[in-house]
């Protein structure tokens, strides 16, 4: 490893600040339990601020930091290069998780031992200038490395540069786009814990489709991964060892074997462990003469049944054994959305409100604890006597003056306002989330199933189709407004189809909707195991059908139309009977 000298000089406050964020990063989760690489990184950072850089070699690392005999050879030793990687990577993830953004930023590039410290300031990039992304020298034949090129990529959802450094061929049938992290200091600060999903690119060494590039399809697909907030997105160099992503979504493009076809080869799979969780063939259909490539879209598509809430990333972080810590929090906010009870509400409320109580949180985690806020309010499971609505709007607010490029911090405002009955600005609030991710099935869900409680039955259909075409199987509550969608409507077979696949011990509206069935000359037995559901999931509902429906944002005049069919079903007598009997 090349040693390089540091000209840079450092007044008194600079060295002040610097030693600040030394004993910072010294005392981070990577680093806390390593005596040698805190040694090793105060020793580099002492002496490049004292002006020694000079004297910063594998050898006096190696003796001086790490306590080697007098001995040591770094040429046949490799202690010091491999601590090296390590402490480059624990820098790294301090940069992600624990930063300040006024502080120093130190790093440790490749090929020397001798740290770059800088106090630049954030960039800020524009959500919506997404450079085309450059790739250079294709004609390169296998087996040869090309020249490095860079691009910049402003990408929504961590407001960072992202820099694609160069492009391999290896001696088989695809190129392999490999990228380097984002330096730190192009890093926001991050204190909540979100998932971390790397990605990388490959495409078929032999050619694309004529109608396509490999630069268009990439791109598309970072702008698709930049529209969750909810995410931190790095590159993933492949053949590396600096793992820092939880998850990683490696898409291969090629053309079809068909014919001009682009064939798109998407799998995600644990970082750490390489455990794939999914993989797909997708193809995407030469445009005709003239015409554009729309169906690009697709791709967008398939980043949503990724990772939108109720995904496929989700639905590991709930269910896997042995999550990492970090995720812990993730994990328990969307237990709650997943089993919809009061101690799992409670659970993942805290470490939210901790989260954000922190004071730095992110637009995501502001936007999560308003709707469980939201929650609390629908389910009544508040008894300070503060509004949990009032908690929730400002969370939102909040969440929107951190990110305004956040869809899920828009779809917060929209849960407040549409709860607390402001159909202007809760329309707004949702058409600005959708603008923002028109793909993310669970905001397009959202949004749909809000105009059907309004009884707007005809503006529903679109984004209610649309949500059902990104969700092969749709949440519980999500399979409610395509009942009730269909029932209002008239299509009685869409409505019964619903009803037939459906569990209604997953959701009290999953419940109501059999009681609602039955109501308009269903199955007798549809009122019995919708009633026998909501004794178990939510045994006050039948006590005030009108308020349960207002809670959950209805318009009063079809709250009032549901609350009737409820009171024809005679659902109150049944419970009542079924009490008596289990009391007796």
């Amino acid at each position: 490893m090349e040693e390089l000298g540091n000209p840079m000089s450092f007044n008194d406050k600079e060295k002040k600040r610097i030693l600040q964020t030394l004993d910072a990063i010294l005392a981070s989760e990577g680093l806390a339990n390593s005596s040698q690489m805190q040694n090793f990184l105060r020793f580099i950072v002492t002496k490049t601020i004292e002006g020694e850089a000079d004297s910063i070699k594998g050898y006096t690392i190696g003796v001086d930091a790490l306590g080697k005999p007098e001995t040591f050879d770094p040429s046949t030793d490799p202690s010091v290069r491999v601590m090296a990687g390590r402490l480059r990577q624990a820098i790294q993830n301090y940069y992600y998780d624990d930063a300040k953004p006024d502080e120093p930023v130190i790093q440790l590039p490749k090929g020397t031992y001798v740290p770059e410290i800088n106090f630049s300031e954030q960039p800020q990039n524009s959500v919506d200038e997404v450079p085309e992304v450059v790739l250079a020298n294709m004609e390169t034949s296998a087996g040869q490395v090309r020249k490095p090129f860079l691009i910049a990529l402003a990408t929504g959802l961590v407001a960072i540069a992202l820099s694609v450094t160069s492009l391999y061929l290896y001696n088989s049938d695809k190129a392999v786009i490999e990228t380097a992290l984002p330096k730190p200091a192009q890093l926001l600060s991050e204190h909540s814990r979100l998932p971390v999903v790397g990605y990388s690119f490959e495409y078929d060494k032999n050619g694309m489709p004529p109608w396509i590039t490999p630069s268009l399809a990439i791109s598309r697909s970072l702008v698709a991964f930049s529209r969750f907030d909810e995410y931190r997105i790095v590159p993933r160099p492949d053949n590396s060892d600096d793992i820092t992503s939880d998850y990683t979504i490696n898409i291969f493009f090629s053309s079809s074997l068909r014919n001009n076809d682009l064939d798109a080869f998407v799998t995600l799979y644990r970082s750490r462990s390489n455990e794939i969780l999914w993989s797909n063939r997708f193809s995407f259909a030469e445009p005709e003469p003239g015409g554009d490539v729309a169906n690009l879209n697709r791709i967008e598509s398939i980043v949503s049944s990724i990772m939108s809430p109720y995904g496929i990333l989700y639905g590991d972080i709930i269910s896997r054994a042995g999550p990492p810590p970090r995720l812990n929090c993730i994990r328990q906010i969307y237990d709650y959305f997943a089993k919809s009870d009061l101690q799992s509400y409670a659970t993942g409320r805290a470490c939210a409100r901790q989260a954000v109580d922190a004071g730095n949180a992110s637009s995501s985690m502001h936007a999560m604890l308003a709707f469980l806020y939201v929650e609390a309010h629908r389910r009544k499971f508040e008894d300070s006597g503060d509004d949990p609505l009032e908690k929730a709007r400002a969370l939102a607010t909040r969440a929107i003056e951190l990110n305004e490029a956040n869809a899920r911090a828009f779809q917060a405002r929209f849960a407040v306002e549409k709860t607390s009955g402001n159909e202007e600005r809760a329309v707004e609030a949702a058409q600005r989330a959708i603008g923002l991710n028109p793909y993310d099935r669970d905001i397009l869900g959202d949004y749909a199933a809000y105009l059907t409680s309004q009884g707007l039955l005809e503006a529903a259909r679109e984004p209610l189709r649309r949500a059902t075409d990104l969700t092969p199987v749709p949440p519980a509550w999500l399979q409610f407004y395509q009942y009730l969608h269909a029932d209002l409507i008239g299509d009685y077979q869409i409505a019964d189809e619903v009803i037939s696949i459906s569990s209604n011990t997953e959701s009290p509206l999953l419940a109501v909707a059999r009681i609602l069935a039955f109501e308009r000359g269903g199955k007798e037995a549809w009122l019995e195991s919708g009633v026998t559901s909501l004794e178990l999931v939510k045994s006050d509902f039948l006590d005030d059908p009108y308020d349960a429906f207002l809670r959950r944002g209805f318009s009063k005049t079809l709250a009032k139309t549901l609350s009737d069919r409820i009171e024809n079903a005679k659902a109150s007598d049944r419970f009542a009977q079924m009490q008596k009997k289990t009391k007796s």
